[in-house]
């Protein structure tokens, strides 16, 4: 019911080490667990009548992750948005972005701690000046930690995560690097260590436009 009406809240299925958003993938994972649920009940009969169903989440679970890459790998086009800042001012796409600077997207929640742990750097990169910053902060609620360190006109806050899901983000913290052409740099990156790899690569400056 939620991805039908667009929506991708936090899956918490496997405890604190599953706090992704959901999609389809997560439904092909859950109807493959069913039907070898149903396998083993069955005692092993029925296989060939379990076996179209469990070919079909086999590919939403493993087909997902890979259009997702596709989808969002080096010179594939940003995705397009519209969201609210900490001061209910709308942005899109555009108007963060900078036709030299290269903008760099990081996505957090609220009760991330990574995040909040990586936003004093987020805001040093800022700073200096050598690349755009907007935060993308899942839910409804304010992340006031980034609000105070980045800025609230750079905090945009993605109530139903929707962002999320066009750019391809799973976790948080993550980060997609945007030229001003409106290209992707390279695919998402995840974690602090992989963002600040990101921030680091000499082509996102050898590929602005000149």
């Amino acid at each position: 019911g939620n991805l039908a009406r667009g929506r991708r809240p936090s899956c918490h299925c496997f405890g604190r080490f599953s706090t992704g958003a959901i999609g389809w993938h997560t439904v092909g994972r859950n109807l493959l667990l069913a039907v070898g649920g149903a396998a083993v009940g069955l005692g092993g009969q029925g296989t060939q009548i379990l076996a179209a169903p469990g070919l079909c989440a086999l590919a939403l679970w493993v087909g997902a992750p890979a259009r997702r890459q596709w989808s969002h790998r080096r010179g594939a086009a940003a995705a397009s948005f519209s969201l609210p800042d900490q001061d209910g001012t709308r942005r899109n796409l555009d108007s963060v972005l900078d036709p030299v600077r290269p903008l760099l997207l990081v996505f957090t929640q609220p009760t991330c701690g990574a995040c909040h742990l990586l936003m004093p750097q987020v805001a040093g990169w800022k700073n200096e000046g050598l690349i755009q910053v907007a935060v993308v902060s899942g839910g409804p609620q304010d992340d006031v930690i980034a609000g105070e360190l980045v800025g609230r006109s750079a905090v945009l806050r993605d109530v139903e995560r929707r962002v999320f899901s066009a750019y391809g983000i799973t976790a948080t913290p993550a980060a997609v690097l945007i030229d001003g052409r409106r290209r992707l740099l390279a695919t998402p990156a995840f974690g602090a260590s992989d963002i600040e790899a990101l921030v680091a690569r000499p082509a996102a400056v050898a590929d602005q436009p000149g």
